[in-house]
């Protein structure tokens, strides 16, 4: 993972993971999820997490996730997710159809 952080452009500015399809999480995955966003922190990169279910969300908070990223770094939707990062400013906000582009060529 931090082999593609580095890698990155210069201009990625924010990470926004999608927990759309994620029905449950491990003690190992969580771990992993820490240390990913240590790593992406220290590289001044923005992160949040969108379109957790409860259950999920519930493991994130019992294992301090949500206190390390911050309540104000989830979100319901990828939508709100990518219009609220720090890239964008309020004339820049994208479209619904847009974030959808912007998680396709990231990936």
């Amino acid at each position: 993972m931090n082999t593609q952080i580095e890698n990155a452009s210069s201009e990625l500015k924010d990470v926004v993971l999608s927990f759309e399809s994620v029905n449950s999480i491990d003690s190992s995955a969580l771990h992993m999820l820490e240390e990913y966003i240590t790593d992406v922190r220290k590289h001044q990169l923005g992160i949040s997490i969108c379109n957790v279910k409860g259950p999920v969300r519930d493991k994130l908070e019992r294992a301090g996730i949500t206190k390390l990223l911050g309540e104000e770094n989830f979100y319901l939707t990828t939508y709100d997710a990518v219009n609220k990062t720090s890239s964008f400013t309020s004339e820049e906000q994208v479209s619904n159809r847009d974030s959808h582009y912007i998680l396709q060529h990231n990936e």
